[in-house]
């Protein structure tokens, strides 16, 4: 995953958060390009996104009638800035709902859930925090405490990657 969030940091230039350990991949987009705003992986890299579809445990059921075990999730770093950005919470269609606050593994911020709809957090309980104009956040496709709790595992694995000095 390094060089996915090298890539990102050094385009952006501030640190993004990299997984060091994510579920048995199945696909995985690492970045949103520049134009369309939903292109993906452009030349430069202008919104850090991983949206990642993963094989979960033997027990695990996401969202998908055909591949039961598959699951969604997503990982971000953006500015606030960003024109994909809208407030609420990233990737939600109207913003999502705010839920209860919390302090996981260090960041203060907020629970948060989006309804299905059409966009990358439909259907997800997400954390998400703000701090020096960047927004972050981890999402699950569910509303389920299994997926909360998936939530609160990514956000352990999570480091912050600095862009390289230019």
């Amino acid at each position: 995953m390094d060089g996915y969030c090298r890539k990102a940091a050094d385009d952006l230039g501030y640190p993004v958060l990299c997984p060091r350990v994510v579920p048995t991949l199945i696909d995985i987009v690492p970045c949103r390009g520049p134009a369309p705003e939903e292109e993906l992986w452009g030349e430069y890299c202008l919104d850090y996104v991983l949206d990642i579809l993963f094989e979960g445990p033997r027990d695990y059921r996401g969202p998908f009638a055909t591949r039961p075990r598959a699951g969604h999730l997503a990982i971000w770093t953006i500015a606030s800035t960003s024109g994909m950005y809208q407030g609420g919470l990233y990737g939600c269609p109207e913003g999502g709902e705010q839920q209860e606050p919390a302090q996981l593994d260090g960041h203060t911020g907020y629970w948060w859930t989006c309804p299905a709809g059409g966009n990358l957090n439909s259907g997800h309980v997400a954390f998400q925090w703000s701090a020096n104009g960047v927004v972050s956040g981890v999402s699950a496709h569910g509303f389920t405490p299994v997926n909360r709790a998936l939530v609160r595992t990514l956000l352990d694995q999570l480091v912050l990657l600095s862009p390289r000095a230019r």
